[in-house]
């Protein structure tokens, strides 16, 4: 396996795992379930509380991709990478509404 590979999986995921620590923040500061655009994670919300939505985060998410690298180190590249776009999203959209 190349070790580059691994490796850049390996930062962009944890780059990904930062990001869901920074948007489980702002989710918690400046959100409610009635105002959270994802409809899944409202769902979640409303019927678990917010900590459920921190363990889908930091345990589901992750271990999919830990399970796909196993099997498929460059599909686990691509993936991670699009983890960390679309965890930037909502990084970004709280920046913007904050200014």
């Amino acid at each position: 396996m190349n070790k580059i590979l691994k490796l850049s999986t390996i930062t962009i995921l944890v780059l990904v795992i930062l990001l869901n620590v920074v948007d489980c923040y702002l989710t918690y500061q400046y959100l409610t379930p009635e105002t959270e655009l994802n409809p899944i994670a409202s769902y979640i919300w409303k019927k678990m509380g917010f900590l459920s939505i921190v363990g889908l985060k930091f345990t589901i998410v992750p271990s999919l991709c830990y399970l796909v690298y196993k099997q498929r180190p460059t599909f686990a590249f691509v993936v991670s990478g699009w983890l960390f776009f679309w965890s930037l999203i909502p990084i970004i959209m709280f920046a913007l509404l904050l200014i």
